[in-house]
């Protein structure tokens, strides 16, 4: 029975692992995902995003090494708990499609089957909990073999996910500038959302001019440098229009926009949200958008350089 205690710690520990460095990875899309959620209160949504993940790494260590088993156990069946509770309210709601389980690595869409998912998930952290008070625990043999797995396949992750984030604001990365969005030739989907001003802002207001839309996520290092970009290029081709998609939240919006010294409007990313209906999974991310609102070219733009590559590629459009 304690090697069946000692599995379930193992399996607890690798998923919540895996889960805080996910997270831990884009804190700045795993706080848009709470935005999204509207579940806790929006002035401690940024405070959540950050501590959260870590506190899941922290009891994952907990458990392979068995510090304080029973405190432990009670709070992984509170954690698990809150997951499968927000799961509940968000299938009910309808507020958001993914639970934000594993930050950008993997969307878990919100359903019947992932709610019985999670209820079974509950059950086997009561059954840890009765085991860890009444069967005595494995021998130090057995957490070492734990504590080294837990070691290795942390460690490995995270320079996975470190190296893939160098390639991915790679100004040189073939791999960052194709990633996603919807296709060039396709309508881009039509939307009225606010910018930072509280001022109602809708694509079909740019339908005369070729639109440069910009979708960028507040925290990720490279959308500075396409802002500024951005800016450059509507400065030096007066007859293209700018729009940056940001977070769903206007606060941080308004924050990033003084921060920043935005002038172009800065669009909260509601209703939506836009970048799942553009299907945007990268930032910063640009469409070039024609005077009909068809998608005429797009990519990862990181800098001046790339965004004028992209646009070359329609040379009609701007200046040489």
């Amino acid at each position: 029975m304690s090697l069946i205690s000692f599995a379930l710690e193992l399996y607890f520990a690798a998923m919540l692992g895996v889960s805080g460095l996910t997270k831990i990875d884009d804190l700045s899309n795993f706080e848009e995902i709470l935005s999204r959620q509207h579940i806790i209160p929006s002035w401690s949504i940024k405070s959540v995003a950050r501590i959260l993940p870590w506190l899941e790494i922290v009891i994952a260590f907990f458990l392979v090494t068995g510090f304080a088993k029973v405190i432990n156990a009670i709070i992984v069946v509170i954690l698990f708990g809150s997951f499968l509770s927000t799961k509940i309210i968000l299938l009910i709601t309808g507020r958001a499609k993914d639970c934000g389980c594993y930050g950008n690595a993997k969307i878990e869409e919100i359903s019947g089957s992932s709610i019985v998912v999670s209820v079974i998930l509950i059950l086997c952290t009561l059954i840890h909990l009765g085991l860890i008070i009444w069967v005595p625990s494995v021998n130090w043999m057995w957490r070492s073999i734990g504590i080294t797995l837990f070691i290795v396949g942390e460690g490995f992750l995270a320079i996975k996910m470190l190296v893939k984030s160098k390639e991915k604001f790679s100004p040189t990365s073939t791999h960052y500038t194709e990633l996603g969005g919807i296709e060039v030739g396709e309508m881009a989907p039509g939307f009225t959302t606010r910018d930072q001003n509280g001022k109602s802002v809708g694509l079909n207001d740019f339908k005369a001019k070729w639109l440069l839309l910009l979708f960028i996520s507040p925290g990720c290092p490279a959308c500075p440098h396409a802002l500024k970009a951005l800016n450059r290029v509507l400065q030096e081709e007066p007859e293209l229009a700018g729009l940056v998609v940001a977070s769903p939240n206007l606060d941080v919006n308004r924050k990033y926009v003084t921060e920043h010294q935005i002038d172009i409007p800065v669009l909260t990313s509601i209703p939506g949200p836009l970048e799942d209906i553009y299907h945007v999974h990268v930032f910063p991310f640009l469409f070039v958008l024609d005077d009909k609102n068809v998608v005429r070219a797009k990519g990862a733009v990181s800098n001046y350089d790339l965004l004028r590559e992209l646009l070359s590629t329609i040379p009609s459009v701007v200046s040489s």
